[in-house]
């Protein structure tokens, strides 16, 4: 007799963990860049500085990028005879990523810079 085998995982679903961690580690760096830049010279990142656009943009490209993969761990959910746990976690990572910049947003609107 023998076992039976497991479904394959998810292409989708392996998509969506890639990029959310991707995503993830892009953001985190950017976010490590701006900090070590306002330290180490405050007035860096005005608001018509290059660089402060060039991490802006980034920082887009890096959300924009967690909504795919949150979009992609969404549709591997709904494969039939496919398992789950590379969509499940990257929507996850996703999402967590997302709410992690928009706290992120929302403190510095509060401080006021």
């Amino acid at each position: 007799m023998t076992a039976p085998t497991l479904p394959p995982y998810s292409g989708l679903g392996i998509a969506s963990f890639a990029v959310s961690l991707i995503a993830a580690v892009l953001t985190l760096v950017l976010v490590g860049i701006c900090a070590a830049l306002v330290y180490s010279q405050p007035d860096s990142l005005d608001d018509d500085s290059p660089l402060a656009m060039l991490v802006g943009m980034a920082m887009m490209v890096g959300i924009v990028a967690e909504l795919a993969a949150a979009a992609l761990g969404i549709g591997s959910l709904f494969q039939r005879d496919r398992r789950k746990l590379y969509g499940v976690l990257g929507l996850i990572f996703a999402i967590a990523t997302l709410v992690g910049v928009a706290a992120l947003i929302v403190f510095g609107l509060m401080r006021g810079g």
